[in-house]
């Protein structure tokens, strides 16, 4: 008899167990255990003046510049300042490659023959025997002069040329042995012609 009171009672906790999930189940609320509440609350009453600073302080998206831009203060690509200095040409001038013809050079800028072996390979260049630096001035679309300048062991040269629509001029050559006195001298003027004997 003693027994079948234990077993009644255990059925009476399983069925009031089973009573209880059946409750839980039916609530649509949110459950939480303890632990779980206890953390809503600590979040409620967090003082987020720290975390507001802290955002406060990052740093913004960066706007990056694809070239250098006058009056930006934005970083730029490592790709636009390459490009942007790769076509700047040295103070004393650019080098000429080997086998360079003077007849392609009808943009403005300043470029070198570093001695008479380079020299030697360049095509339409009145100079033979020494470096020389030349310098083009690009006049229109059509028309730009070319001044090159050397000088030898014994006297200074200056080449002079111009394109035209029709083509390149012929080379004309101005010697330092032979003086070039100054034109529209002012009145009273000191006379500065150099003597030939000088030169």
């Amino acid at each position: 008899m003693a027994s079948y009171k234990s077993s009644s009672h255990r059925l009476e906790e399983i069925d009031a167990a089973v009573d209880g999930i059946a409750q839980h189940t039916a609530n649509t609320g949110i459950h939480m255990t303890a632990q779980e509440k206890q953390k809503l609350s600590d979040l409620e009453n967090y003082d987020d003046t720290e975390l507001r600073g802290m955002i406060a302080q990052k740093q913004d998206t960066l706007t990056i510049d694809n070239e250098p831009t006058s009056g930006s203060d934005n970083p730029v690509r490592s790709g636009g300042v390459y490009s942007a200095l790769a076509g700047k040409q040295d103070k004393t001038g650019q080098n000429f490659e080997d086998g360079a013809n003077l007849d392609d050079f009808t943009e403005s800028g300043m470029f070198k023959s570093i001695d008479s072996t380079k020299t030697a390979t360049l095509y339409n260049c009145p100079v033979s025997g020494f470096g020389f630096i030349m310098i083009v001035h690009k006049l229109s679309s059509a028309a730009s002069t070319q001044i090159i300048y050397c000088a030898g062991a014994s006297s200074a040269k200056i080449f002079v040329r111009q394109k035209k629509s029709t083509g390149w001029n012929p080379w004309y050559v101005f010697e330092s042995s032979t003086a070039a006195p100054p034109v529209n001298v002012p009145a009273g003027a000191l006379n500065l012609s150099p003597k030939t004997d000088d030169v």
